[in-house]
């Protein structure tokens, strides 16, 4: 069962992104990411994928057993998503199990005069 997250804080395009998180059990107690694969994903009014994320490419588990990671995505990445309100994902699959989506949520990209211009 995903939990839909408050609205992330406004991310500018073109400028480097840190999302961190803390993965919890449907009882609210911290799940163990020993051996986990995470998947995050910004979509957009369409259903249309902006950017993903999984572990080794964009996320990395920080501290497995409090079940803290990171996700990081580079300017160059961030510079070509539209400013306007998406949503994003956030997907846990511990070993042996099914995946489960942990978040959902209102994800706000800032207009910046900075980002890259392809």
């Amino acid at each position: 069962m995903s939990k839909l997250h408050p609205r992330v804080n406004d991310m500018p395009q073109g400028d480097g992104w840190k999302v961190i998180g803390t993965a919890l059990r449907s009882d609210g107690q911290v799940m163990d990411l020993t051996g986990a694969a995470i998947e995050w994903a910004l979509v957009n009014n369409k259903a249309v994928t902006l950017a993903r994320a999984v572990v080794g490419d964009g996320i990395t588990i920080t501290d497995a057993p409090a079940g803290k990671f990171e996700i990081v995505l580079s300017p160059g990445a961030t510079g070509t998503i539209a400013a306007g309100q998406h949503e994003d994902y956030l997907r846990v699959t511990l070993p042996g199990a099914a995946p489960q989506t942990l978040w959902r949520g209102p994800f706000e990209v800032a207009f910046s005069p900075f980002k890259s211009v392809t």
